[in-house]
């Protein structure tokens, strides 16, 4: 990477140090710029790979999403059955409430004067 000094440095270098000494300076100063330049690069890259989300970090977390969305799909299954169950319970709760207001009617009429007053009449 060739690097272009300001044309006033060079001759300055060059009266100062003398026109290979100049030369041998800016090469050095220009090889220690590129090594810089490269270490900045790399220093660059590896925070941003630590920053930056990688391929195998995406990968990672698709399989957490995938066994979060499995969990959910058990639970959710879990929560079907238990309702199924729960239905039938109350199912069978309403029949037998049912069956007891019924009993109870049953009960009562059996021990009124009235209904035995009216079963007489019927019966005749």
């Amino acid at each position: 990477m060739a690097r272009v000094f300001p044309v006033e440095l060079i001759f300055k270098l060059e009266e100062k140090l003398g026109k290979e000494e100049a030369k041998e300076f800016m090469s050095a100063v220009e090889q220690a710029l590129e090594e810089l330049s490269i270490l900045r690069k790399l220093e660059l890259k590896d925070e941003l790979s630590k920053e930056l989300a990688t391929k195998a970090d995406i990968k990672e977390v698709r399989a957490q999403i995938a066994e979060v969305r499995a969990e959910v799909d058990r639970v959710r299954a879990e929560v079907a059955q238990v309702k199924a169950e729960l239905s039938a319970r109350i199912d069978k709760l309403e029949f037998y409430i049912k069956l007891m207001i019924v009993l109870l009617i049953i009960a009562i009429a059996l021990y009124s004067p009235v209904f035995a007053d009216l079963l007489k009449s019927l019966l005749k």
